[in-house]
């Protein structure tokens, strides 16, 4: 699924896969996390040019930015630049720091009916003048759509099933690391 592709090539977990994670030691062994993006990201690849065929359009992700939160810009650089190498459309609407609130809610809605957008990522932290509006534009993203896994939906559908519908991303890295090193889940909760 498109959602699939965006959460192992996009979030802060496929990052620390990739750029953090050097070596983890495991009983004498050590598990370099480098070859492990390496096959990640090529099975993205792989599943971009199936959407692509199938669809005959790339997967689309959008990210909004609200203000010029400079650690914020880097990171959604470095989103774009992977999702472009696996072969996703990445756009960036920018938003000045005074936003409105009805405004932002709009933007958001405009990308929740556009067909072509498979993906959007709110990127926080948001202005202080809209801090404690957080949880209201990120549940304004549609489930389908939110690729962080952050709408109070996709949380409690993690919560309450053992497969949801979206992986949270963090959990979804360190089960891809597990299962890379032939690590039993089963029964550790």
């Amino acid at each position: 699924s498109i959602k699939h592709i965006f959460k192992f090539t996009l979030t802060p977990s496929r990052f620390l896969v990739k750029h953090s994670v050097r070596a983890v030691h495991k009983q004498n062994n050590i598990l370099y996390g480098k070859p492990i993006a390496e096959r990640i990201l090529n099975r993205c690849i792989n599943e971009c040019e199936q959407f692509n065929e199938q669809y005959h359009r790339r997967p689309k992700l959008v990210a909004i930015l609200v203000g010029g939160n400079e650690s914020s810009k880097l990171y959604v650089r470095n989103k774009q630049r992977i999702a472009e190498h696996v072969g996703i459309g990445f756009q960036v609407i920018n938003h000045l720091m005074h936003i409105a609130p009805s405004n932002l809610i709009d933007t958001i809605n405009r990308l929740n009916n556009d067909d072509t957008v498979d993906g959007i990522i709110l990127q926080l932290p948001l202005p202080l003048h809209l801090v404690d509006k957080t949880e209201k534009f990120i549940d304004a993203i549609r489930s389908d759509k939110d690729v962080d896994g952050h709408t109070t939906s996709n949380y409690n559908s993690y919560r309450q099933t053992s497969i949801p519908p979206i992986t949270i991303p963090v959990v979804a890295a360190v089960r891809e690391i597990l299962l890379e090193i032939n690590e039993p889940l089963q029964g550790k909760d």
